[in-house]
């Protein structure tokens, strides 16, 4: 049966979006009218049909017992229908909202309908008793570094980083990639930095961390040069994160302890080391401006602040329920900016914070 060919008979332009098989042969069909039709399987009829979405359907669920289905798209609206046992038509029940954008997936898993969407969210509800859990998406890795006081960046991808040139407004030259780096063949890049003046440039794969010291030209005329630095033997192969200081040329790398290289062009030597909280791992690292603090950020939702200097924790910040997805030191004060999961944005004076 072609369930296209039928619904083209309303003479409407449709477009299956969803659909979902019982053992009895009913499908369920979501659709772009915003429809959500049952059919008869082997007879390839028509057995009802409801409109109550305003825009087009996109996921349908059905539980194992086969009696109940859920049903969402676009207008966000998740829409419960229940069997009936005496007639065996499907009627509409309960309503949620629970998304902000298109809802695109929705499976029962127990007694919870799971459902997920563009608003990144994963989301688990049940009634009775009316419950909702919200799971925010997890902290994803910076992909691109901007070098603060040159106008280049650096992008990482799994087999190699690149240097591109920055263009400013008004110029219309195009970005030129400077600079393309690889590891060995078997090798993938986990992480990377460009420190600010673009001088330094490091990455690690799963196997070894590489130091480079560059010689890069203003106007991008000249073809630039590099040449790899010596690292010391007394730290890890690897380095989960790796971040230049603002001022003087060290490099921090972070493998359960946070090791502080000083670099040179011949050779990267270990400084200092600090103990982190060893039952957890950091996520997220950010220096401010005069290389005096150091934030971490753990995968917990616990947010550190260590100073350089002493090498000793500085502050920690109030644990939050959700992780960090970005941390910043404000510029222009002793402030710590932290963007959470679930959307919140806080502005935290840590100078005050035990």
């Amino acid at each position: 049966m072609d369930i296209s060919n039928i619904i083209a008979s309303r003479g409407v332009s449709t477009v299956v979006w969803c659909i979902a098989v019982t053992s009895d042969m009913t499908i369920i069909s979501g659709d772009s009218c915003g429809k959500v039709s049952f059919w008869d399987g082997r007879m390839g009829t028509l057995l009802s049909e409801n409109d109550m979405h305003k825009k087009d359907v996109l996921s349908v669920a059905v539980n194992k017992e086969e009696d109940v289905i859920y049903a969402s798209g676009v207008d966000c609206t998740i829409i419960k229908y229940m069997k009936c046992n005496s007639s065996g038509n499907w009627l509409r029940s309960l309503r949620r909202s629970v998304h902000s954008h298109d809802v695109r997936a929705i499976h029962i898993v127990g007694d919870y309908l799971v459902s997920a969407g563009d608003d990144c969210n994963l989301v688990f509800t049940k009634y009775p008793p009316k419950t909702t859990i919200k799971c925010f998406p997890f902290c994803q890795k910076s992909y691109c570094t901007v070098a603060a006081g040159f106008p280049c960046m650096l992008l990482m991808y799994p087999k190699y980083v690149e240097v591109w040139s920055i263009i400013t407004s008004g110029n219309k030259d195009k970005p030129i990639n400077l600079l393309r780096l690889k590891p060995k063949e078997h090798e993938r890049i986990i992480s990377s930095s460009i420190s600010a003046n673009a001088r330094w440039i490091a990455y690690s794969s799963q196997f070894e961390i590489r130091l480079f010291c560059l010689k890069l030209d203003k106007s991008f005329k000249e073809t630039p040069s590099f040449h790899k630095v010596l690292m010391p033997d007394n730290i890890p192969s690897s380095s989960r994160i790796l971040l230049f200081t603002s001022k003087s040329p060290k490099l921090i790398c972070y493998a359960k302890s946070i090791y502080i290289l000083k670099c040179d062009n011949m050779e990267a030597l270990l400084e200092n080391t600090i103990d982190t909280e060893m039952d957890d791992e950091i996520q997220l690292m950010e220096i401010n401006n005069d290389d005096t603090y150091l934030a971490c950020s753990y995968h917990s939702g616990n947010i550190t602040i260590y100073n350089l200097h002493t090498l000793k924790v500085h502050s920690q910040l109030p644990k939050y329920t959700c992780q960090a997805t970005a941390i910043k030191f404000d510029p222009c004060s002793e402030n710590l900016i932290v963007a959470y999961s679930d959307r919140k944005l806080c502005d935290v004076m840590f100078s005050v914070v035990i």
